[in-house]
């Protein structure tokens, strides 16, 4: 992808591209759970704020992180500066993100955690155990390796898996798989559901649902069995 496709739009962090025409299994079942919750929800990484307004939009009570203003400012845009709703935060998650702890129904982190490593994906997931109430969820999806531009990385994922490697999907020359103007960082950390799983119930959470999922709307040279996409539900 080397220009936005209609309907995309390049992130100001350089982690990728956002799409208001797609969601996947997980962001609907987070937004199902935020239109009936008691207690407000967290959008980790809310881009463009495409999933934070589809919430507010249902009733929901939404916290949107963001590292970037520029997408803070984007998310105003789109809610409502004054939305009495939505409560908008700047800072890296989770070292730089001060919230209330115990007070959250849920904490979403949609394609967000294949761009950290691993020891900032243990403390997201030690974050989001800290920040739900007892019964809260969090959901989680994220970029698999299982990618048809990047079919040359498998023996070496496969390899790592085999022996043992507890980040078998770390790449640091995303370059060699993607095209210029991919607006990607230099490394990723590519996942798949038995490192969500892990990582999750070291935190603390019991784990509902761990699993891979197909991306249908991905461009078809990016498509590549039905894998290319993992998601995660876990209870506090």
């Amino acid at each position: 992808m080397t220009s936005a496709p209609p309907g995309y739009r390049a992130t100001s962090n350089q982690m990728g591209w956002t799409n208001d025409a797609y969601t996947d299994p997980i962001v609907d079942q987070f937004v199902a759970l935020a239109a009936t919750a008691a207690l407000p929800v967290v959008d980790v990484g809310a881009g463009h704020g495409a999933t934070t307004a589809a919430a507010i939009e249902r009733g929901a009570r939404v916290v949107a992180v963001e590292i970037h203003d520029a997408h803070l400012d984007a998310i105003r845009d789109r809610v409502g500066r004054d939305h009495a709703r939505l409560t908008l935060v700047s800072g890296r998650f989770p070292d730089a993100v001060r919230l209330a702890a115990g007070a959250h129904a849920a904490v979403l982190l949609a394609r967000v955690l294949h761009f950290f490593p691993g020891a900032q994906i243990e403390a997201s997931a030690r974050a989001a155990f800290e920040l739900l109430a007892p019964g809260g969820r969090v959901f989680v999806s994220a970029e698999t390796p299982f990618r048809g531009n990047m079919q040359a990385f498998l023996p070496v994922y496969d390899a790592r898996r085999a022996a043992g490697d507890p980040w078998p999907g770390v790449v640091d020359d995303t370059a060699r798989y993607f095209l210029p103007g991919a607006n990607l960082p230099p490394a990723m950390n590519f996942l798949d559901e038995v490192v969500l799983a892990r990582v999750f119930a070291a935190a603390g959470f019991t784990i509902e649902r761990a699993d891979l999922f197909e991306r249908p709307y991905l461009p078809a040279e990016i498509r590549l069995d039905g894998r290319e996409g993992v998601g995660l539900i876990a209870r506090k």
